[in-house]
């Protein structure tokens, strides 16, 4: 082992960042992936905040979640 790195203390080396991004879900097993990835798709409180819609409305998070994260990331809200 050439050197320990502990996960848990940001701001972590670029190189590390990148490694463990694709490790964690790389060692999941095949159900636990597809629990990972559709956890993308469930609304998030931001997506609240960025879209503010009645609670009748609510379930509209559910299509608009693409769009939304989309918003964030182009306008630069997620920082």
């Amino acid at each position: 082992m050439a050197r320990m790195i502990n996960l848990h203390n940001p701001p972590l080396e670029p190189e590390a960042e990148r490694h463990y991004k694709y490790y964690q879900p790389a060692i999941l097993t095949r159900w636990h992936q597809f629990l990972y990835v559709a956890g993308f798709l469930y609304p998030y409180a931001v997506d609240a905040k960025t879209l503010p819609l009645p609670k009748p409305l609510h379930v509209l998070y559910f299509p608009l979640r693409p769009f939304l994260w989309t918003w964030r990331k182009v306008s630069g809200q997620e920082k």
